[in-house]
């Protein structure tokens, strides 16, 4: 198996963080899954398809009149653009409110460079947060949606690349033209989230102590001591799933959507506070303040090299050094993330490859491993 990703003082070169010829944790089954919005979550999904603006950072007019200019435009698209009395001008920013025939009819090239460049100015909602589809599973992603022939083929025609992912962010283009029923199931559909269960296989010959040492960091590691010697007594072994491993605060909430109705911070939520609060006995509000989270990471947690543990964080840079999304490390080259702090995005597990092709905007992103100060003895 590949080994662990390579580490600098700078930080590593992601790569496919997998497990090493050593497993410590046991052996680990991963079976891939898919997780949709359950219903009670897609009752309020008006708001989703409402006719938002671009909204350009102001350089100055001539700047995004050049900007269009270089794009694969139409001459009539070119013209809506590139007209200055279609934008407003406030607060240092330039909105525009393309109607929904231009942005059906942008060329893939076109959609790709526009929408690659207000994803990194704030405001723009499904530019900044796109619905994520994997490339090499684009093919099977709308089997069983219940959507249409005529919507799924408008949905890909819509799509644009990013790395290995196909992105999408024209809900209320694609609303204005498909029958209301359809919207549920096209948002259900487009935020589905590839994730995998781990499954700890015990056999006879499962060295219970070493596994027992390794997921000690789980609060439930203790209390699973008696189902994994009752499986190793089973002629054929058998399985458990690892979430009866893992601290309260993750096996709480794997697998499950933020629920805005009865989480008033469910959109806040990020990916740094699940991995700051992974290992709280109660999730630390301070977490969502990113100079506090900042300063606890770099006071109890140390940079480490070698081979990442249960527990490390795993915290992905941008070329510049910009912390982009940060993760936990459970075992076997499997991370608990949380991609985003948008309610389409769930807490799973998944393979740290898979996690990191999300991050790739372009420049290769680094990675840096962080581990927890063990407490002084006493």
């Amino acid at each position: 198996m590949p080994a662990a990703v390579p580490i600098d003082g700078g930080g590593g070169r992601i790569g496919d963080l997998a497990a090493t010829n050593a497993s410590p944790w046991g052996t680990l089954e991963l079976t891939p899954i898919y997780l949709e919005r359950p219903d009670h979550l897609l009752e309020s999904i008006d708001e989703y398809f409402g006719h938002r603006p671009w909204v350009f950072a102001n350089a100055g007019i001539p700047e995004l009149q050049r900007f269009f200019a270089a794009v694969d435009l139409t001459n009539d698209q070119r013209r809506w653009l590139a007209d200055d009395s279609n934008w407003l001008v406030e607060n240092g920013l330039i909105s525009l409110l393309p109607p929904h025939d231009l942005v059906l009819q942008l060329s893939p090239e076109a959609r790709r460079r526009i929408y690659l460049h207000l994803s990194a100015i704030p405001g723009n909602l499904f530019k900044n947060d796109p619905f994520l589809v994997p490339a090499a599973r684009e093919r099977h992603w709308f089997t069983d949606s219940g959507l249409s022939d005529e919507t799924v083929q408008l949905v890909r025609s819509l799509m644009y690349p990013r790395g290995e992912l196909l992105l999408f962010s024209d809900l209320a283009a694609v609303g204005s033209r498909i029958p209301v029923e359809e919207r549920p199931r096209l948002v259900r559909t487009l935020s589905r989230v590839e994730a995998v269960q781990a499954r700890l296989l015990i056999t006879a010959d499962s060295d219970l102590d070493a596994i027992g040492r390794y997921w000690g960091t789980g609060a439930g590691a203790r209390t699973a001591r008696a189902v994994l010697s009752a499986l190793k007594r089973r002629p054929e072994g058998g399985r458990l799933d690892i979430s009866y491993l893992l601290p309260p605060f993750a096996r709480e909430r794997l697998y499950t959507f933020p629920d805005p109705e009865t989480d008033e911070l469910a959109g806040l939520k990020d990916c740094f506070w699940t991995a700051m609060n992974f290992q709280s006995r109660l999730p630390d509000r301070r977490m969502l303040d990113p100079d506090f989270r900042i300063a606890r990471l770099q006071e109890n947690y140390d940079l480490v090299q070698d081979d990442p543990q249960l527990g490390d964080i795993l915290v992905i840079k941008d070329a510049g050094g910009t912390a982009i999304h940060a993760c936990v490390y459970i075992a076997s080259g499997v991370v608990f993330t949380k991609n985003g702090a948008s309610q389409f995005s769930p807490w799973v597990l998944m393979t740290f490859a898979d996690m990191a092709s999300y991050y790739d905007v372009g420049n290769p992103p680094r990675l840096t491993i962080h581990r927890q100060r063990k407490p002084p003895e006493s």
